[in-house]
C-alpha cells in the first residue's frame, strides 16, 4: 500500500504544480530560455516601388538590428538593402517591451487595424506589422496607414523606436 500511496502523492504534487504555474504570456506556453524577439516592419509604396524598414529586437543579445531596403511592390524579398545598423538596447527599455508584451492588455489587442474609410484606396499605401515572440508564444498585429490604433499600440511602437536610439519622446 505504501508504494501506491507514494505514487498518488507524486501524481498530486505534479498536478498541483502544473495548476499553479503562470501561463499569462503572449500565446501558448513559454519555454524558459526560449526566443524572445520583436519585429516591427514598416512598408511604404510609391510609384510602383516598395520601401521596407524592419526593426528587430532580440532579448537574448539585448541588441537591435534595423534594415532598410527597396524592391518591387509584388515581391516579398528585400531586393536592395540600402542600410543596416545595429546596437545595444537599454535594459529598462528591453524589460518594458517584453513585460508589456506579456500583459493581458497587450494580448487583447486585435490582430489587424484598418483605415476607417475602406471605400477610398490610396494610390500610395503603407502598412505596418508587429510580431512579438516570447518562447513558443507569438502575437502578430498588422495595421494600415491612417488606422485608428489603441494607445497601448502607439506607445509600444514608440518604445521600439526609442530602443533603436531614435530621438523620440514617448508619453509613458
Amino acid at each position: 500500500m505504501a508504494p501506491r500511496l507514494t505514487a498518488r502523492l507524486v501524481l498530486f504534487a505534479v498536478a498541483l504544480t502544473a495548476a499553479c504555474g503562470d501561463d499569462d504570456g503572449v500565446l501558448g506556453v513559454t519555454v524558459p530560455g526560449g526566443d524572445a524577439r520583436i519585429v516591427l516592419a514598416q512598408v511604404q509604396t510609391a510609384g510602383g516601388h516598395v520601401a521596407r524598414d524592419t526593426i528587430t529586437i532580440d532579448s537574448a543579445t539585448a541588441r537591435y538590428d534595423v534594415v532598410t531596403c527597396f524592391g518591387d511592390v509584388y515581391g516579398n524579398d528585400c531586393d536592395d538593402v540600402q542600410s543596416r545598423t545595429s546596437g545595444d538596447v537599454l535594459p529598462a527599455i528591453l524589460e518594458r517591451l517584453f513585460e508589456t508584451a506579456q500583459s493581458g492588455e497587450f494580448r487583447n489587442l486585435r490582430s489587424s487595424y484598418r483605415r476607417a474609410d475602406k471605400d477610398i484606396i490610396p494610390p500610395d499605401g503603407s502598412w505596418t506589422s508587429l510580431t512579438v515572440t516570447v518562447g513558443e508564444r507569438t502575437k502578430s498585429i498588422e495595421w494600415e496607414r491612417d488606422a485608428i490604433l489603441p494607445e497601448l499600440l502607439l506607445r509600444y511602437q514608440c518604445w521600439i523606436q526609442a530602443a533603436r536610439g531614435a530621438l523620440i519622446q514617448c508619453s509613458e
